[in-house]
């Protein structure tokens, strides 16, 4: 009875240990293939259409993920502007000087919004399946993913999101329940540097 106990707890262990995407062969690749480090900088163009407007609202600049901190957003077209987004507060900075900080303690969904976003731009599935049914599709190069939210906030917000790049996230798409649509572009990806500069961690603090 006691090996049987022993086996039974190795094989539960096993299973939980294994992503939720073992049966599906273009998930388990695309995670093998995605680059992780601590830090990932880069840069963002990003294009927003909303129901009723012919032309987009675009937008580009900088971002620095540091998977122990949050994601520091610094926009510098059309006008200059910067977020830095952690578990306990999110912090926003206007080209006037001005700023506004919303504190987790008071906003229960700023950590999910935080884990969100940083599992978007590193393409963190095993995050993102807690939240979404993920859906592998067939491309000419590299790889791209459906996801569709599972959870009832989530399907308040996005009627669908698609990632693609190769070793890194390099496309996000945002399809909202009203129609409007978000496509965010990353290029620069580096994680050449595994830590913050001194200015880079003053904004997280």
């Amino acid at each position: 009875m006691k090996g049987r106990g022993r086996a039974l707890l190795w094989s539960i262990g096993l299973l939980l240990a294994m992503p939720l995407w073992a049966g599906d062969p273009g998930l388990a690749r695309i995670d093998a293939q995605l680059v992780r480090a601590p830090v990932l900088r880069g840069e963002f163009s990003q294009s927003k259409r909303i129901e009723g407007f012919s032309h987009p609202l675009r937008s580009s600049g900088r971002f620095v993920v540091a998977l122990d901190k949050g994601v520091l957003w610094e926009t510098l077209a059309p006008f200059p502007s910067s977020v830095v987004l952690t578990r306990e507060q999110l912090i926003s900075r206007q080209p006037d000087g001005g700023s506004k900080v919303l504190v987790g303690a008071e906003n229960p969904a700023l950590e999910v919004v935080q884990a969100l976003l940083m599992a978007l731009i590193v393409g963190d599935l095993g995050r993102l399946q807690t939240q979404f049914e993920i859906r592998s599709e067939d491309v000419a190069r590299g790889w791209a993913v459906r996801l569709i939210p599972t959870d009832p906030m989530l399907q308040q917000v996005f009627s669908e999101v698609e990632l693609g790049g190769g070793a890194f996230v390099e496309r996000v798409t945002l399809s909202e329940p009203g129609g409007d649509r978000s496509e965010i572009e990353f290029a620069q990806m580096s994680t050449a540097a595994p830590e913050l500069s001194d200015a880079e961690a003053a904004l997280f603090e």
